[in-house]
C-alpha cells in the first residue's frame, strides 16, 4: 500500500496496528502486513547464545566491565569520527566474544561458555589488555592499564 500524508513524514517508521511503515523523502510512506518471522534453528542458536553472554557478563567481575567502559570511551574519541554513535561497553564484549569464538571455533562454543571456562582455557578474553594484544580488540592508548580479570 502507498501512504500519502497532508504534512511532511520526515521519519515515519516502525509497526504500529499490525502494519510495518518506512518513509520516503518528504511525502511518501509505504506500508506493508506485519508478518511473524518463521523460527529457524540459527535465531534458537542466536538466542540461546545472547542468553548465555547475559548471564557471564552480569556475573564478570565489576572492575572488567569498568575496563570495557573505558575501553569504550577511550575508542569512541580515537577511533570514531565524531557523528558515529559509539559503542557501549556491553556490545565491545559481546563483538569479543564472537571475535575469539571465531579465532578458535573448535574449542569455543558460545551458548555454554562460562567464567570458569575462559579463566581454565586461559583465554585472550580474560583482560581487555590480553584482548588486544593477540588483536581481538582495536589498540587504544593506555590498553595496558586495563588488565583486570573476568573472575572476582
Amino acid at each position: 500500500m502507498k501512504y500519502v500524508f497532508e504534512w511532511p513524514v520526515r521519519t515515519l517508521s516502525g509497526t504500529r496496528d499490525k502494519t510495518t511503515y518506512m518513509s520516503f523523502w518528504d511525502y511518501i510512506c509505504i506500508g506493508r502486513t506485519w508478518v511473524m518471522p518463521a523460527a529457524t534453528p540459527q535465531q534458537e542458536t542466536l538466542t540461546k547464545i545472547s542468553q548465555n553472554l547475559r548471564l557471564v557478563w552480569k556475573d564478570a567481575n565489576p572492575l572488567y566491565k569498568a575496563d570495557f567502559k573505558t575501553y569504550a570511551n577511550k575508542f569512541r574519541t580515537e577511533k570514531l569520527k565524531p557523528w558515529v554513535f559509539p559503542p557501549r561497553s556491553y556490545s565491545i564484549f559481546i563483538d569479543l566474544m564472537y571475535a575469539w569464538r571465531d579465532s578458535d571455533p573448535t574449542h569455543v562454543e558460545l551458548s555454554t561458555v562460562t567464567i570458569a571456562d575462559i579463566v581454565s582455557l586461559n583465554a585472550p578474553v580474560r583482560t581487555v589488555s590480553d584482548s588486544v594484544d593477540t588483536g581481538l580488540l582495536v589498540p587504544v592508548s593506555g590498553y595496558t592499564l586495563l588488565n583486570n580479570n573476568i573472575q572476582v
